[in-house]
């Protein structure tokens, strides 16, 4: 197995020229790292989808990018890339470098200029980057199956700030916007009796679509398969059926409304597989839930993107029926 010993050209990526002659970004640069920044995390083809031009070109922008320290290689993908060094057809992932950060914190309120995001980016996991430009695969198809739609207008998740109470918003430590907190019930397993508890929940990504007559918001999450379902105990560790009681919960108690300002939301799931999808419909029909089902949640399948489209009839409701994202929002706005 190839390692970065036994490879000449690849540890080469990781590694930073000592001098560099000057460089001043340009438009197309600043574009390029705030798109990095806005998703944390891009492979080089959804840099290139989201700003255009050839491969050559965006590989040149990003590889100046990273030398300059405005974007960063998370070393974690020295090992992945070890394993197909012979095919050489690993996509690179970029994360947000510290002079980055700096660039485009002016115009991008969300961003920690002061923060060490190398450091923070050395630390990262595979399963990290996997996850993360997955939601960001979603959201780049999200936006552009909207941009030829042509009626619908995506807000996505930092675009969201400035329409939330201003208490929300509110710098102060350790808090997030985007996390809701009920109050849940639970039963325990085994247990007859429920329980009672705070937990708090963050949405992979919080969405806004707008037909122009309306807006219908949603929470997105992006299952890869490896979280619990139905844990015997949901305090230790996040899970499926704690999302469900989250924002179940949530809704009920309109913190939506209180936390984001929001009318109305709907949680997206997107799961690798039917029978894993039907097992989360189930645990959400559950009693501590709803029995009858709800149409607060909505599922869906790599497999059924494909053949439906984002926006059209690809999701399937708590209550088993199938819904079009597009239809349900100019139907209802």
């Amino acid at each position: 197995m190839p390692t970065d010993t036994d490879t000449p050209t690849r540890p080469s990526l990781f590694a930073r020229p000592e001098e560099l002659p000057p460089f001043r970004p340009t438009a197309r640069d600043v574009l390029i790292t705030r798109n990095v920044a806005r998703f944390r995390l891009l492979r080089q083809d959804q840099i290139k989808r989201l700003v255009g031009g050839s491969d050559d070109n965006v590989g040149r922008r990003t590889r100046l990018l990273f030398k300059y320290g405005f974007l960063d290689l998370p070393p974690v993908q020295r090992q992945q890339l070890a394993h197909v060094f012979e095919t050489g057809n690993f996509p690179l992932v970029y994360a947000l470098g510290l002079k980055g950060a700096q660039l485009i914190a002016p115009n991008a309120h969300w961003i920690n200029a002061k923060l060490d995001w190398t450091h923070k980016n050395k630390s990262l996991s595979g399963l990290f980057l996997a996850h993360t430009t997955e939601v960001a695969q979603f959201v780049i198809e999200l936006d552009q199956a909207c941009a030829r739609h042509g009626s619908l207008t995506l807000y996505d998740h930092h675009d969201l700030l400035p329409l939330m109470p201003p208490e929300t918003t509110r710098p102060r430590p350790n808090h997030n916007p985007f996390k809701l907190s009920p109050i849940i019930s639970f039963a325990s397993h085994g247990r007859n009796k429920f329980e009672k508890l705070k937990l708090g929940g963050v949405p992979d990504r919080l969405l806004s679509l707008s037909s122009g007559a309306g807006r219908k918001n949603y929470v997105y999450e992006h299952d890869t398969g490896e979280m619990d379902v139905d844990p015997p105990n949901i305090t230790k560790k996040s899970s499926i059926r704690r999302k469900h009681l989250v924002y179940w919960n949530a809704w009920r108690q309109n913190l939506h409304n209180i936390h984001w300002g929001f009318q109305n939301f709907r949680v997206l799931y997107e799961t690798p597989s039917e029978a894993r999808m039907q097992h989360m419909i189930a645990i959400q029909r559950r009693e501590e839930i709803t029995p009858d089902g709800t149409n607060l949640f909505l599922f869906t399948t790599p497999e059924r993107l494909k053949t439906h489209g984002i926006l059209g009839p690809a999701w399937v409701s708590g209550k088993g029926d199938t819904v079009s994202i597009a239809d349900d929002l100019l139907d209802r706005a």
